[in-house]
């Protein structure tokens, strides 16, 4: 019993590490009214379309949308890269919005 109450801390500590390197390597949000925001620290592949937008928050990274369709309201940013190096996006059909894609 001893093993599984190390495990679920260990699990607790590494859940909060991440949420605040999420937090604090995060750009500001593009907009709440694009959707579902998925923010991506790891290689990706969809499993279905989004209905919103893809910021990427991690470098030497591939997205990989498998034909599936990133669709937005009309404006903002599809698939947003602030920053970042190697970063492979494939296969996407990125649609509605005033920029598809924007690398800073």
């Amino acid at each position: 019993m001893g093993h599984a109450l190390r495990g679920l801390r260990y699990g607790k500590a590494t859940v909060i590490v991440t949420l605040l390197l999420i937090s604090l390597s995060s750009p500001p949000p593009v907009s709440s009214s694009h959707g579902q925001t998925l923010t991506l620290l790891t290689d990706t592949t969809l499993t279905s379309d989004l209905e919103g937008h893809v910021v990427i928050i991690a470098d030497s990274l591939t997205l990989d949308c498998a034909g599936h369709s990133i669709t937005g309201n009309g404006s903002g940013t599809g698939i947003l890269l602030t920053g970042r190096t190697a970063v492979t996006v494939k296969n996407c059909n990125v649609t509605t919005f005033v920029d598809g894609l924007l690398l800073n």
